[in-house]
């Protein structure tokens, strides 16, 4: 009974003055950020072979939109904190519907970069505000909401191939859901721009000083505090570890012997389980202190990986990762909910610290690291070492925060 009543759904409280509409736009950030962004890559070979692109020019559409974005972030992040955030969400959501559109009508590879980079543009103005927007509208409990908006950015993620599954049974060709969901982004952009965000009181002095000397001060503000240096830490720790992730599916295939299709059942097995795992971890946190889960999680993972890694068989590797997977969906929007919420009205700047993550090279350090000393010994030290760092932080957050 205890048990059932633990994993049962509870309200969240919102701040004074927060409508039920804006965390409605809150939460349809990540849902609309994951679709739009998912489909040019699900579609990508129809769209490759109709418009005769090489591979090079592949990778270049992906490097414009990648190199757009980590100019964007870190600069969008600390403007969250002095701009209007309704203006910056509902600018991010019209660029991303504008790009799937300019992507639908592409005759080439022109318009394609051009649709490209408005993602790329969009993308941080839209998500990184949702996610702020989401945290300070529900102080008491941003884990909660913020592992809720996890919950719909992993559905988002979900609906773009069964999108194109569909779309493509239907025959209506790789214009029609890039197109479709360009207008349906732009309606979203149209719904943001006319919510009532809550005014923003800009604090003592704030209004004679220069932009940038406010906006030096908001991250001096933010180095300064211990609690979010530490959730930072850890984000960084998530950045080492997503690093790892990214050769996965190379390492399952190249370490594990697993052929495509086992891969791609590991892939669909890993993701249905993490949408899982955030369902479960919403009812938790009604009960647990996150960062008490946050540190159950990463102690299960080093208790776990050993045995993954060397997994005897393939059988045993799809059996011990569920728990892995399922473990390793908890930390992110634990970490990420927490850090924005340690110093409050500084929660975009705490976005732009993060975003300057993106512009290391973790996964290039990680590439060189698997042929210099093998696959599975540099993916397994980095995976553990990163969530060791973790556990370590959680630890000391629990005994020093209130």
């Amino acid at each position: 009974m205890h048990l059932r009543r633990m994993l049962r759904p509870s309200p969240i409280p919102r701040a004074p003055g927060v409508s039920r509409r804006l965390v409605g736009v809150g939460l349809a950030a990540r849902f609309f950020d994951e679709l739009l962004s998912g489909l040019p890559d699900v579609l990508m070979p129809t769209i490759r072979e109709a418009l005769g692109l090489s591979y090079a020019e592949v990778g270049l559409l992906r490097f414009a939109m990648d190199m757009v974005a980590t100019v964007v972030e870190p600069v969008n992040g600390l403007l969250l904190d002095v701009w209007p955030r309704r203006i910056i969400m509902s600018f991010g959501a019209f660029g991303i519907g504008a790009a799937l559109l300019v992507m639908g009508f592409a005759t080439g590879l022109p318009p394609l970069l051009v649709g490209y980079g408005l993602y790329g543009l969009g993308t941080g103005p839209l998500a990184h505000t949702g996610d702020v927007l989401l945290v300070e509208a529900h102080p008491q409990a941003p884990e909660r909401i913020f592992v809720r908006a996890n919950v719909l950015d992993t559905i988002g993620a979900l609906l773009a191939p069964l999108l194109v599954v569909a779309t493509t049974s239907a025959r209506l060709g790789w214009r029609a859901p890039l197109i479709g969901c360009g207008v349906l982004g732009l309606a979203y952009g149209a719904w943001i721009a006319g919510t009532r965000f809550p005014r923003r009181v800009p604090s003592a002095g704030e209004a004679e000083e220069r932009l940038a000397t406010t906006l030096r001060r908001h991250l001096r503000e933010v180095l300064a505090d211990r609690a979010a240096r530490r959730w930072l830490a850890i984000l960084l720790a998530l950045s080492v570890s997503d690093a790892a992730y990214v050769f996965l599916t190379v390492w399952l295939a190249d370490a594990g012997g697993m052929t495509q299709a086992q891969v791609g059942a590991y892939a669909a097995m890993s993701m249905t389980v993490t949408l899982g795992a955030i369902v479960v971890l919403d009812r938790v946190l009604t009960h647990i202190d996150g960062r008490k889960v946050l540190l159950f999680a990463c102690l299960g993972l080093l208790a776990l990986y050993p045995a993954w890694l060397q997994a005897p068989t393939i059988a045993w590797r799809f059996a011990l990762g569920v728990p892995v997977a399922f473990l390793a969906a908890l930390p992110w929007p634990l970490a990420r909910s927490r850090a924005l919420a340690a110093l409050p009205g500084r929660a975009g700047t705490v976005t732009a610290i993060q975003g300057v993550y993106g512009i290391m090279p973790i996964a290039l350090l990680m590439g060189w690291a698997g042929e210099r000393y093998g696959l599975t010994t540099a993916f397994g030290a980095t995976l553990i070492g990163a969530t060791a760092a973790m556990a370590v932080l959680a630890g000391l957050a629990i005994r020093t925060e209130v």
